[in-house]
């Protein structure tokens, strides 16, 4: 059997080990899929999607994506029935933010994917009670924009998972106050796009930096309102 492990020196990799054929394939290092090395969290995301409150509701339904079907899970209700939240999710959970019951609300929910449960998480409340935002998130953290706290806000606050705790970030406020928009992301940034005045205006929230700017070549083709978006990677 050919030597194929311990140090070698960069010269007699190239030199002797792969012209030999005497070297091992970068995906055969890794355990599980070559794909997991890439990933930041060693948590498999559920196949499922998450629907929570509404009209005068409390209630949580689960959606699996793999079979179609759809059931409410009791156990996973909200705190209490509210509409015009935010969401939010981590790897491992769901965050439900403000929203009106009536009455404008700061309070958070938090969804446990692996026990489908839900609880408050005082913690975790919004810097302000606001309804109709729009959210965001990545693996380490979710971001609450704009909202309605009796009139229009172009407020961000950003709810770190690690600690669930939630801070106002005044670098990525909206261009202008607005709710009722879409909102959605990719890895390294979120995008909040239209709103209740009926404007076509695109903004872009940096992860990086925490900080938000207009993207005026990304308007919307039409001034709209009351709108919602979805997102992939890369689109």
């Amino acid at each position: 059997m050919s030597n194929t492990r311990g140090i070698f020196t960069l010269r007699r990799i190239s030199e002797e080990k792969i012209p030999l054929n005497e070297w091992v394939n970068l995906d055969n290092v890794w355990h599980g899929s070559p794909l997991r090395r890439f990933s930041d969290d060693s948590t498999e995301t559920p196949n499922t999607g998450y629907f929570g409150g509404g009209s005068d509701k409390s209630t949580m339904d689960k959606l699996s994506y793999s079979n179609d079907t759809n059931e409410q899970v009791p156990g996973a209700a909200l705190s209490a029935a509210r509409r015009n939240m935010g969401a939010a999710s981590s790897p491992t959970a769901g965050y439900w933010g403000g929203g009106t019951e009536p009455g404008y609300r700061s309070k958070m929910d938090k969804c446990t994917y692996s026990t489908d449960s839900t609880a408050r998480v005082p913690g975790a409340n919004l810097t302000t009670s606001r309804g109709e935002t729009g959210a965001t998130s990545i693996t380490t953290a979710g971001y609450f924009m704009g909202g309605a706290p009796g009139g229009p806000a172009g407020r961000t606050d950003k709810l770190t998972y690690s600690t669930e705790t939630c801070e106002y970030i005044p670098g990525a406020d909206l261009s202008s106050a607005r709710y009722r928009f879409g909102a959605a992301g990719n890895t390294t940034d979120g995008y909040a796009a239209g709103g209740q005045n009926f404007e076509s205006t695109v903004d872009k929230l940096t992860y990086s930096s925490d900080t938000t700017a207009r993207v005026p070549g990304a308007n919307l083709s039409a001034a709209t309102g009351y709108l919602r978006g979805t997102s992939s990677s890369s689109a």
